[in-house]
């Protein structure tokens, strides 16, 4: 007969804390030296762990029922004088509770309760557990011990001990056979006809075979090896202390880069589940370049972390490894949407310099609808438009205006809803000053009244769960994310020249689209540098946002002056090439300035045409030297001539002086203040 502390169910953490540190008043008859084997009532047990037939903490969670459901983790802090604690900075105790759900009887609950005492400022485990059985609603009922859902056969899912497990791992280790490993765990376990509990026993043969196979170990290594590559969505792996596998291609890096510095814009983030046996973070990426065809900003994947942990240990690692691959991450301001989790956040702030986040209306809406339970719907919607959507809510409120609005609430909240401003001042008002309010939106970019859902995140978490479920395997998930991702960059491609569900915006046409006929009498090497220009935002209205101290090195455009000719030499002036194309006929000024030469063939810069034939002549601007400097004149590129007022002379004698003349009437200006200003 298994020893039962109490008939009663203990919930509060207090008492928890109570029983658990003054073990040794409670009777030793009354605590439990084995795991108590198949309980179907509310009861509550006391478990000693540092008995011999509890090899193993865990072991405790085989009680014979079959299979549950872990629903959640709870962790409650207390000081030295047993008062709550909200963070574990100077706390003596911690009381840790699993929750789960028995999975073929949903109303049988069990909760495993574990007190964890500091010393030396390290939380060590206490050696007796709190478990307690009960029913929800108080509904006592029949529990039924089904097959697994992977099992093929009729016989009852019963769970192996944690001891067992680890027990078949050291012997694989020392190279013992299967049919050793099964005989030496029996023989441990006692007898076949005295064993107490099938749980010390391995299931089957087949168990002992899965578990030799190291599947876990094999996945790593071969992550490893395939991040060394090149071009491999494998950009980071990491083991210990928890297990980060960070997925990113370059144009996804090069695209996050984009929106942290020339376009600054809101980046998702949204954890998922059930797309493998771990956690899947993907960012969500808007792309400033394109439009989707009802004109508004497309949201693609970027990068992506699979992890075993939600902590922030695990997303401080997912930013060091963005970083790490791309420096220019670091500097950047990195405008962060989420669904205000913690460890989410606090991890990302460590790395990169310039973090802003905005929190998610949908989620904090949800939170608040769960802590009003009980209330009506037309309550909820008060307290709603008291926080988040009235006109004079909370959100709406400046920093200065918010402590003295919520406490203007307080007693109207209390009349509603006893509790739940004490519940919101202690939870919600530090993140909701940083994320929510009117300030902190703006600062983020959004417009006045403006409020951020993460939906784009939702929508990206839907795409990679397609086909996946929690058995999927990682690489049969990386294979898939690849896939994804590889689709998005090949509608981008295609937005060049204005085919799929992707266009080039419209500021943005002139320098980036071409046209199919173009496109289609191309070079490789040139469409290569026209995806290359889409890809990295390497245009002229995205460049000028970044330049602060006028052109930098390469707006400089050297022309080499003539070779000094001996006496009776005839001058052989420079033979230069001319594009004949139709936005250039006649003028050689642009292709001077940009010092390119033109080769029959060859893409025009400026239009994306072919050029279809060249005529070479000399001219005098060549021969006499000119340096061109870009200057910024009203927000746009004007280019200046610095040379002496003799060259100035000449220039103003040469042909191509007419012609520059015609298509550029500033340039005559230009001469002139050069003419007065004698910069050379």
């Amino acid at each position: 007969m298994t020893p039962v502390f109490s008939k009663e169910v203990v919930t509060h953490t207090a008492d928890i804390l109570d029983i658990l540190l003054n073990i040794q008043d409670i009777d030793p008859a009354k605590i439990c030296g084995k795991v108590p084997y198949q309980p179907e009532q509310e009861c509550t047990f006391i478990v000693d762990t540092s008995t011999a037939s509890i090899k193993h903490r865990d072991d405790v969670k085989s009680d014979g029922n079959g299979m549950y459901i872990a629903t959640g983790v709870h962790k409650q802090y207390f000081d030295s004088d047993y008062k709550k604690m909200k963070t574990e900075s100077n706390a003596k105790y911690l009381v840790k509770s699993s929750y789960y759900t028995h999975g073929n009887t949903k109303t049988f609950c069990r909760r495993y309760h574990e007190l964890f005492v500091r010393d030396n400022g390290i939380f060590g485990a206490s050696a007796h557990i709190l478990l307690t059985y009960q029913f929800k609603n108080n509904k006592p009922c029949t529990i039924l011990r089904e097959p697994h859902g992977n099992s093929s056969g009729r016989r009852q899912y019963e769970r192996a001990r944690k001891s067992t497990l680890l027990g078949i791992q050291e012997r694989s280790k020392e190279g013992m056979s299967a049919s050793d490993t099964y005989r030496s765990l029996m023989r441990s376990a006692g007898d076949f006809m005295t064993v107490e509990n099938t749980a010390n026993m391995p299931r089957s043969m087949q168990q002992i075979y899965d578990l030799r196979r190291s599947k876990d170990e094999e996945m790593i290594v071969d992550l490893i090896e395939r991040s060394k590559q090149p071009n491999s969505e494998v950009i980071f792996v990491c083991e210990v202390p928890y297990l980060v596998i960070v997925l990113a291609q370059e144009w996804q890096l090069q695209l996050m880069e984009m929106c942290m510095t020339n376009h600054p814009s809101v980046i998702g983030i949204d954890v998922t589940y059930n797309c493998t046996q771990f956690y899947v973070t993907p960012l969500c990426l808007g792309h400033p370049l394109v439009v989707n065809r009802k004109g508004k900003r497309p949201y693609m994947v970027g990068p992506t972390c699979i992890s075993n942990s939600q902590s922030r240990e695990v997303f401080t690692l997912f930013a060091n490894a963005l970083i790490l691959k791309n420096r220019g991450l670091r500097d950047g301001r990195l405008i962060l949407g989420s669904d205000n989790q913690k460890g989410l956040v606090d991890g990302f702030s460590e790395p990169f310099r310039n973090v802003h986040h905005i929190a998610c209306f949908r989620h904090l809406e949800n939170n608040i609808r769960d802590k009003l339970t009980g209330c009506s719907s037309e309550r909820k919607r008060e307290f709603l438009d008291d926080i988040l959507y009235g006109p004079k809510a909370l959100a709406n409120a400046t920093a200065e205006e918010f402590p003295e609005h919520l406490e203007k609430l307080e007693s109207r909240w209390e009349a509603m809803h006893k509790g739940f401003h004490m519940w919101f001042k202690t939870y919600q008002v530090d993140r909701f000053v940083k994320s929510v309010i009117r300030e902190a939106r703006e600062a983020a970019g959004l417009q006045e009244g403006e409020i951020y859902y993460n939906n784009s995140s939702e929508a990206i978490n839907k795409i990679l769960k397609k086909g996946m479920t929690a058995k999927t395997t990682v690489k049969t998930f990386i294979e898939h994310y690849g896939k994804e991702v590889q689709k998005v960059l090949s509608n981008i491609e295609r937005s060049i020249v204005d085919e799929g569900p992707y266009s080039i915006r419209a500021q943005y046409r002139k320098e980036l689209e071409v046209g199919k006929h173009c496109w289609r009498t191309m070079s490789l090497q040139q469409r290569l540098r026209a995806k290359k220009k889409l890809i990295r935002g390497s245009t002229k209205k995205l460049q000028r946002k970044s330049q602060q101290n006028g052109p930098s090195r390469s707006d400089v455009i050297v022309i080499p002056k003539r070779k000094s000719r001996k006496p009776g030499e005839r001058i052989r002036l420079r033979q230069t090439s001319r594009c004949t194309a139709s936005c250039h006929r006649g003028s050689q000024f642009y292709h001077l300035v940009r010092s390119i030469s033109i080769r029959k063939g060859q893409e025009c810069e400026k239009c994306n045409k072919i050029i279809k034939c060249v005529s070479k002549g000399c001219d005098s601007l060549l021969a006499a030297g000119y340096v061109f400097k870009s200057h910024m004149v009203n927000g746009r590129s004007e280019v200046k001539c610095v040379r002496s007022l003799v060259h100035l002379r000449c220039l103003r004698r040469s042909a191509l002086y007419n012609r520059t003349l015609h298509m550029c009437p500033e340039f005559e200006n230009l001469i002139s203040e050069e003419q007065n200003d004698m910069l050379i």
